[in-house]
Formats: structure tokens, C-alpha cells, sequence
């Protein structure tokens, strides 16, 4: 339940009056009011888990520092915004709002004052810049408004921090109903695997560590930087308590061939993270649990399950319609069969307005994305020379060498 008074004359950062005899204050939110934060937040239509008390928990021990604001209306929370502030070793700040604000019912007061807040917070630390990233289809008006308020999409500078599209698959009516709407080759592989399969929540020590070298395993089949068990193991100590995260593992024989970690806040479920075993790719492992993921979330009142990705090709935004399902031909071609694979369980595509950036010192914010895209096209260029030496090595033992056997100085790193 929301608390009854929100109203706290020493926290209030400002006031608005509205027509008639109304204030509204926004103030920040402190560790006491973590259940009003979180009830409200959950509950927004566009909440979303970044928003949410723990994330920010998550990311403090990550190195970020979380700021909660909150508009108050006759001693109500009627919206949102968590900032995370990144301090860099030379001084600059990062300040960024992932997936926020959140609120029940879109207003242009409450907006201007969650964003005269953050600005004051933000330049308070030093920050170069603001990232304003609304959990909002790209049909909602709040990215005119963020443009009004002058901030810059960030198609012109860096890519959005969060996935642009992603799959979602609706979870009305029930395990059953859910089931019925996947494509019938899914459910009969699914059927397959839990045949085959036991399918348990991690439980051990050693858990997480069996799930990490799984999904290093992936990483290094596809490419790219595994997230660092450090993060998994805070993620998990933060989220888990709460029933805001589980790990299932599926084992064959008593040995885990397959993992993923799955996420749960308000309405909606998340299939985080995912890794399986080349040995035993021809058992649909995954499929089954994204099956148990899903009756997890249900179980939890969400109602959807975010694929989280499309992994769709820059080049396709701005779209002349933002409603019309994405196609294959707006995806990544090396991605394709992971947008099919996320379809076949009934899922449809949602476009998100993007990430909108306000900067406050030009110069140093651009020498900050020379910087990132520079490291970008370092671990590009080194993952290149890693497959290189590996096809290389390859045809000299004429046999088939894996990534774990390029040497390690070669490895690109998180």
C-alpha cells in the first residue's frame, strides 16, 4: 500500500501549484520508503524492473550511485524516475535514467518537474550529460516532449543503453492458454526436453558458477563479452531475495548441459540471460526453460515475458510505422534464428521510443564517445584476430579448434 503521507517539508526539492487549491512537491525518496517506491513503480503501466528499488542496489555495487525522485500529489506518488550516476576516474559523471520515468497517467507538469530535479542533481555532481531512456513504445509523445525539454535522440551520438525492440510474449489467460499459442513445433520440442530434461532453480554455491560457464560458452561461440560472474552473483544477491530473480538449470543425467537466469517486476518477466552446452545442442534445452521461465513469471502475476532483443539493424529507425511488427528483413542477418526462435512462442515485436541525452558540456562529452566507440572497435577488431588465429590454428591441426584454445592475451574481455 501506498503510504498515507508522502509529504515531508524538509525533503521537498519544489512545488507546483495546479488550478485550484493543489501543490505537488517532488523530493527524493529515501531507503526507508523502499515498499512505496516499489509498489508504485510496479503498478505504473510503463514501470519497469530498472526502475525498481533493487536495480539500483544492483547497479550501486556495480559502481553506480542510484537517486530516486519522486512527484507527490496530495500526499501521493504519481510519478517516478530512479538516475544513476556513473563517476568516471578523471573526474566526469555520467547521469542516466534506464527505463524511466515511471507514471500512471502521462502529464507535462509531473515531467517537467521530475526533469528540473534530475537536471539539478546531475549538474550538482558534475555530470557531462543526462540520458533520459522511457520504458514508452515509439508511439508515445514523451519523446516530443523530451525534445521540447531539449534533449537529442541518441541515434546521434551513441546506440540506447537498453534494447530498441525486443519479443514479448502475452501471458494472459494461463500456462495453459500461453501454451496453446506457441507454434506447435515449439511446444513439441518442449514436450521433447522435458522428457529428456530435469529442471531445478539454483540452489548450490556452485550454481552461478556452472550457469557463468555456460554462458562464457555462448560468448565465445557468438562473439561477444559474457557479463562477469561478479555481476551475475550481485544481480542475483539483489533481485533474488526479493522473488525478483531465479537461475533454472536444466540437467541431463545429473550433469547441467543448459541455464538462464529469468526476471520478474510488476507486469512484466524477463528472460535475462541464457547459455547451453555445445555437446548437447541437439537437446532443445533452452526452449524448455524459457517454458519453466515463463510459468515462473506467470506465477508471479506478470503479464508478459520479455525476450529482451530483437537485435534489429540500426539502420531501420526511424521506421515510417512504429506499430507494424518487425520483419526479418529488419534484422541483424547473423541474428535470425534467435528472432525466430523468440517468435515461435507466440510473441510479437514492440519498438521502444529510445534513449534522449542532454548535455551539459559538449567538448567533454564527445571526447567521452570517442573514447567508448574507440574501446568499441578495439574488442571488435581483437574478438576478429581471436576467430583469425582459431581458423588458422584450425587448418594447420586439421582439426577443429575451439575458442578456449586461442590463447588467453588474444580473448577479447569484458
Amino acid at each position: 500500500m501506498i503510504a498515507d503521507s508522502l509529504v515531508h517539508d524538509t525533503d521537498v526539492i519544489a512545488s507546483k501549484r495546479e488550478p485550484g487549491l493543489h501543490f505537488r512537491i517532488v523530493r527524493e525518496f529515501s531507503h526507508h520508503e523502499r515498499e512505496v517506491w516499489d509498489d508504485f513503480v510496479r503498478s505504473a503501466p510503463n514501470g519497469h524492473l530498472m526502475q525498481g528499488w533493487s536495480w539500483g542496489e544492483y547497479m550501486r555495487r556495480l559502481g553506480w550511485e542510484p537517486v530516486r525522485f519522486g512527484v507527490v500529489r496530495r500526499n501521493r506518488l504519481i510519478a517516478a524516475a530512479q538516475m544513476m550516476l556513473m563517476h568516471s576516474p578523471f573526474g566526469a559523471t555520467r547521469a542516466y535514467v534506464p527505463k524511466g520515468p515511471a507514471c500512471f497517467a502521462f502529464d507535462d507538469m509531473s515531467y517537467d518537474m521530475l526533469l528540473d530535479a534530475l537536471h539539478w542533481h546531475a549538474r550538482s555532481h558534475g555530470a557531462i550529460s543526462l540520458r533520459v531512456e522511457p520504458h514508452e513504445p515509439a508511439t508515445s509523445p514523451v519523446g516530443d516532449v523530451l525534445k521540447r525539454h531539449g534533449f537529442q535522440p541518441s541515434e546521434y551520438t551513441l546506440r540506447p543503453n537498453q534494447p530498441r525492440a525486443t519479443i514479448v510474449v502475452d501471458l494472459s489467460g494461463g500456462p495453459d492458454a500461453v501454451f496453446a499459442r506457441m507454434k506447435k513445433n515449439t511446444r513439441n520440442l518442449v514436450r521433447s526436453a522435458s522428457s529428456r530434461l530435469s529442471v531445478r532453480a539454483a540452489s548450490e554455491e556452485d550454481d552461478i558458477v556452472r550457469f557463468h560457464a555456460l554462458l562464457e560458452e555462448v560468448a565465445g561461440r557468438r562473439d561477444f563479452d559474457a557479463r562477469p560472474i561478479a555481476h551475475l552473483q550481485a544481480m542475483y544477491e539483489e533481485l533474488g531475495p526479493r522473488q525478483e530473480a531465479e537461475i533454472f538449470l536444466a540437467e541431463l543425467d545429473g550433469e547441467v548441459i543448459a541455464g538462464q537466469m529469468v526476471l520478474a517486476y510488476g507486469a512484466d518477466g524477463i528472460a535475462m540471460y541464457g547459455g547451453w552446452s555445445t555437446a548437447y545442442s541437439h537437446i532443445p534445452a533452452i526452449r524448455l526453460l524459457d517454458w519453466e521461465s515463463i510459468k515462473w513469471c506467470i506465477e508471479r502475476g506478470c503479464t508478459r515475458y520479455d525476450f529482451w532483443d530483437a537485435f534489429d539493424k540500426p539502420s531501420i529507425h526511424p521506421r515510417q510505422d512504429p506499430t507494424a511488427p518487425l520483419t526479418e528483413d529488419e534484422i541483424e542477418p547473423d541474428a535470425l534464428g534467435v528472432f525466430r526462435y523468440k517468435r515461435s512462442f507466440g510473441g510479437t515485436s514492440i519498438i521502444f521510443t529510445g534513449a534522449y541525452d542532454y548535455v551539459y558540456s559538449p567538448s567533454v562529452y564527445w571526447m567521452w564517445e570517442q573514447v567508448s566507440e574507440t574501446k568499441k572497435k578495439g574488442k571488435e577488431l581483437l574478438g576478429q584476430t581471436r576467430n583469425r588465429v582459431a581458423d588458422i590454428l584450425d587448418s594447420i591441426s586439421r582439426k577443429p579448434v575451439s575458442i578456449s584454445e586461442v590463447p588467453n592475451t588474444l580473448r577479447t574481455t569484458q
